[in-house]
Formats: structure tokens, C-alpha cells, sequence
């Protein structure tokens, strides 16, 4: 599976008509090549591509053949202010996040990897929020990574 230039992916059931859905997504040229071949594959050039397949899980199974996934966490830190905590990490800004270990659970990878990338003492997990896949290379290989985001508290004393 080949992406370039690709800002949205969606595998889905359903055929989307919902303007409202493709409007948020940035206009980028985009071009997919499939190994695999599906009912019904619908790039939709310069918003988003969606391939469509009657059985997601199929889909996905098939989708997840090219990758190797990693699983991380993080969080959207608010301080007492409601200041947003961001990091500095290759050349651009970002939300703290690490790797979840083998056997730990995403919250607690969460809690871990914001107080070790941040120095923080103390941070507390106010509510889940959803969750996001990206791709990228690494060493030759594909990799997809999911990400569990939790809203999370600290204070601005540390």
C-alpha cells in the first residue's frame, strides 16, 4: 500500500455524502495504490480518500497487513488557567505522548509518558477522548501508529 501526499484516509461500510465531513479535511492531491482489490475503491482527488468495502473487518484485516502498529498514548494537558502544555520535538510542536508498554494500559501509559516528557509530578486523566491512527516509515518499514488521547489536569506550579 502506497500513500503520497495524503491527508485523510477513510475505510468504511457506507458510502459518505456528508459535505460537512469532507469540508474539514485540507484540499491535497492524492494518489492510492492497492495491492488488494475492493468492490468499490473511491478517491475522492484533492479531499479525502474513502475505500469502501462491505465487511469493515475484512477491510481492516486487509489494511493492517501492511503495516507494523504501535500502540501510544498521551494527553491534552490543561493547567489550572486552562493553558494548553505543548512540547518542542522534532522541529515542530506537539502534545506529549510515548509508546504503551507491553501489558500496561493506554491510561497509564498516558499519565507516565506526559510526566516523563514534561517533568511533571503530578497529572491527573479528567476524560478520554477519541483516538487517532498516522502512518510514517521508520527503518524500511511502514508502521501505524494508534493513539490514545486522554484530557488531563496539571498545575502550573511544577
Amino acid at each position: 500500500m502506497y500513500f503520497k501526499n495524503i491527508k485523510g484516509l477513510k475505510l468504511t461500510e457506507n458510502a459518505s455524502n456528508d459535505k460537512k465531513e469532507l469540508e474539514i479535511i485540507k484540499e491535497h492531491k492524492i494518489e492510492i495504490y492497492l495491492h488488494s482489490d475492493y468492490p468499490r475503491l473511491k478517491p475522492q482527488s484533492n479531499i479525502l480518500s474513502e475505500i469502501f468495502h462491505p465487511n469493515f473487518e475484512e477491510l481492516w484485516d486487509d489494511f493492517n497487513e501492511y503495516f507494523e502498529m504501535i500502540n501510544a498514548a498521551g494527553g491534552l494537558v490543561l493547567d489550572e488557567n486552562n493553558r494548553l502544555l505543548v512540547i518542542y520535538r522534532h522541529n515542530k510542536w506537539d502534545l506529549p505522548k510515548g509508546k504503551v508498554e507491553d501489558k500496561e494500559l493506554p491510561e497509564h501509559a498516558a499519565v507516565r509518558e506526559v510526566q516523563e516528557e514534561c517533568g511533571l509530578a503530578f497529572c491527573e486523566i479528567i476524560k478520554p477522548l477519541p483516538y487517532t491512527y498516522h502512518t510514517y516509515a521508520l527503518n524500511n518499514k511502514q508502521i501505524l501508529k494508534r493513539t490514545w488521547w486522554y484530557l488531563m489536569r496539571s498545575n502550573s506550579n511544577e
